[in-house]
Parts: structure tokens; sequence; C-alpha cells
């Protein structure tokens, strides 16, 4: 009887959380996994179950004291890189919770800001205490033209408007689609209850 193959998707080990299993070549199973670092890296799957492996290496550089973004902050200390972190696990991982909205429906990230944490932080700057990162353009992906800082009262806005909307393979909320009509959330609301919305857009909250 064959013995049952290695299965770590979903668990997370140290700083790695486990993507999806690579087909083995020899005797040694390999995993793709998510650093919180925002690297991905491939890992034999014995190392981890072990203890061997917890992260990309990025590990070996905090501790030794090696690893310092530009500006003098911490890597994975700044506001800026915990953004750009989350928005690859949004794009990029099956597993997070935001997936399906983001990653799940097609939203993607520019090459030169998975390239590097640096790019990201040299076309947005360093986060504002209390400011998050929004897409201008929903239907649009993450891209320096496209992307800003968006304050506190901006996001608890949002967040209290729970009318969401269906538009080709996207999901929105009457605020993000308002914004992309250029139209004023209340004009939205009244062709939502006058029944006057576009045949292409379909609300889906009662």
């Amino acid at each position: 009887m064959s013995k049952p193959r290695l299965n770590l998707v979903g668990q997370k080990f140290g700083r790695l959380t486990v993507l999806s299993r690579v087909e083995p070549l020899g005797h040694r199973t390999k995993f793709v996994c998510l650093c919180d670092c925002g690297k991905t890296t491939v890992t034999i799957g014995s190392d981890i179950l072990s203890g061997n492996t917890t992260s990309c290496g990025c590990m070996r550089k905090i501790i030794g004291h090696e690893v310092n973004v530009k500006h003098g902050a911490s890597i994975g200390m700044t506001g800026a890189y915990r953004s750009w972190r989350s928005m690859k696990q949004r794009c990029l991982d099956k597993n997070c919770k935001s997936w399906p909205q983001y990653g799940g429906v097609g939203v993607t990230i520019c090459d030169r800001w998975l390239e590097s944490f640096d790019n990201f932080l040299a076309d947005m700057g360093e986060r504002p205490d209390g400011y998050s990162l929004e897409r201008i353009d929903v239907f649009k992906g993450y891209e320096p033209s496209n992307c800003k800082w968006i304050s506190l009262p901006e996001q608890l806005k949002n967040k209290r408007n729970t009318v969401r909307y269906k538009v080709g393979d996207q999901i929105m909320i009457q605020s993000d689609l308002a914004r992309h009509l250029k139209i004023h959330p209340s004009s939205l609301y009244e062709m939502r209850r006058d029944g006057r919305l576009p045949t292409h857009i379909q609300s889906i909250t009662a």
C-alpha cells in the first residue's frame, strides 16, 4: 500500500504559510510557501515539519540585525510594508480570506511592485498614520497610477456602506461603484431603489 502524500496546504509554520504542493521531483515533496516578509519560496516538506525551515531566509537577516529598509525603518515594521504584504496576500494567496474579492476575480499587481518592496515604497511613499492602500479605479489592479493612501474616516464610510453590486465578475460596494461611475453614492442608491440600474449592474444586497 502506497504511503499517503504529505499535505500541508493552508497550514502555517513559523513565518511560512503553505500555498500549494509542488509535484515531487524524486522522493522529496516540496511546497510553495508565502513568507510573512512577502516573498514566496519553495521548501521541502520534511524541513517544514521538523522546524528546520521557518522562513524564506529573512529570519537569518533579522536575527543578524542585517535587515533594514531604506530611511532607517526595520523591514516588516512600517505601515507601507504591511500594506504591501497584505496587498500581495489578497491577490496571490488563495488561503487569504480576502482572496475571493481580489485575486479570485482577477485583481492584479504590477510587475514593478511584485519585484520588490523598495519599488512600492519609492512610488507610494510611507503610509501616513491611520491610512490604508486603496485602488482609485476598482476595475484596475494595483499600480502606481491607480493607488492612493485612504484615510480612516473614508475607510469607515466604506465599511458602513454594505450595499453590494455585481458588475461582470467583480463584487463592489456602493461607494466604489459610485466612484467608478463618477456619480454620488446617493444617486446610485436612488437608481437601485427605483429599479433604474443599468442592465450590466446587479444589486446583490437585499
